[in-house]
Order: structure tokens, then sequence, then C-alpha cells
């Protein structure tokens, strides 16, 4: 059963870091995440199945203000848009300091 994340988490009074690996449907449940992610502007990490997928989701986050990273020896490391379709590791969200 599929429940909203901004429904579902609305009480939750702090969250600092997300997690989701939820097989191609990152970009459904991020647009429906989108008042969680303006008022708690956590770390998200994210598997992000097929192309249109991640620039959908990228794109989600983008509009927040957040930046694409992936973690590299233990850093994150900010994702060039040209090579967004030949990275086979998971994507960190981190709002723009």
């Amino acid at each position: 059963e599929m429940k909203n994340p901004d429904k579902l988490f609305s009480e939750i009074e702090k969250i600092d870091f997300i997690k989701c690996d939820v097989e191609g449907y990152e970009s459904e449940v991020f647009s429906n995440m989108q008042t969680l992610l303006k008022k708690h502007k956590p770390l998200v990490q994210s598997e992000l199945s097929g192309i249109e997928n991640r620039k959908k989701v990228i794109e989600i986050f983008e509009n927040l203000g957040y930046l694409t990273y992936v973690l590299r020896n233990g850093v994150l490391e900010k994702v060039n848009k040209e090579v967004i379709d030949s990275i086979n590791t998971d994507f960190y969200f981190k709002m723009k300091s």
C-alpha cells in the first residue's frame, strides 16, 4: 500500500536524513514529499533507476535548492549533469549552504 510521505511523516519534529530505495518510483515519492523536504531540508540518499526518473528527481531537488552529489572515497562530490546517465551508485541531495 502506497502512502503519501508528506502525510505519513507530518508529525515528525526533525528529519536530518532520508534514504529512499523504491525501485524506479523515486520521482513519485519525492514529488509527494515537497512539504517535508522544504521544512526539514534533510540530506537525501537514493538509488535512481532509469534516466528519465533520474532527470525528474534531480529537477525536483534542484527546484527546492538542493545540489546533487555522489559518494566517492568517503567524500560527497558534486555531480555534473552531463554524466548522470553513467553513474552506477546512489545519488545524494544536499541543500545549498
